[in-house]
Order: C-alpha cells, then sequence, then structure tokens
C-alpha cells in the first residue's frame, strides 16, 4: 500500500465515525388509542358559509360576466358548466389579485 493510500484512508476516519453514529430514525407506530382520538372535522360548502362578493367588476360587469361564462360554457347532459363550477366567482377573486395589465384587458 502506498503512503498516498494510507493518508487518504486515514482522512476518511472522521466522516466514516460520524456517519456510523446517525441511525436512520424510524417513527414510532401510534397506539390504537392514539387513531381513535383524531377529531373528525366536518366539512362545509363555502357558498353556506356566506355571499360571494364581487371584487374586480361592478355588479353590472359581473352580471354581464356571468353570462358570457354561461353562454361559452353551458351545462350539457348533467355536465356542470361555468356557473355550477363557480368560474365567474373565481376570475373575479383571480382578476382582482392579478397585475393591471391584465386587469385593463379584461376591463377593456
Amino acid at each position: 500500500m502506498k503512503r498516498r493510500r494510507v493518508l487518504q484512508a486515514l482522512a476518511t476516519l472522521p466522516a466514516a465515525s460520524l456517519l456510523n453514529a446517525q441511525q436512520p430514525v424510524v417513527p414510532p407506530k401510534p397506539s390504537k388509542a392514539a387513531i381513535e382520538e383524531i377529531p373528525v372535522i366536518e366539512a362545509t360548502i363555502p357558498d353556506f358559509a356566506g355571499t360571494t362578493v364581487s371584487k374586480f367588476f361592478s355588479p353590472a360587469q359581473f352580471a354581464c360576466f356571468k353570462r358570457l361564462n354561461d353562454v361559452l360554457y353551458p351545462a350539457i347532459n348533467g355536465v356542470p358548466g361555468a356557473i355550477q363550477a363557480s368560474a365567474p366567482d373565481f376570475l373575479d377573486f383571480l382578476l382582482f389579485e392579478s397585475p393591471t395589465t391584465r386587469q385593463a384587458l379584461y376591463r377593456d
């Protein structure tokens, strides 16, 4: 064995001992009682919590925008359309948070 190899092996010993000292952490399995204690949170539909407030469009513009959504993506054969998916409400929120260039595009 050459002297260079011996020195390289000695240089890696501290790192090897650190790697051996680290054991993988295995999380403990939850007990059956802990699983039964998990609370069940009932979900609510957001429309039941409150009414949607238009932030970007004026009421007249929002009514026109909703009608345009209904014309472009109507509900057909049981498949929900834009109104049932609340697309106008989401787009109103998205445009309210968008840059001014995009807001100008939709306003104009």
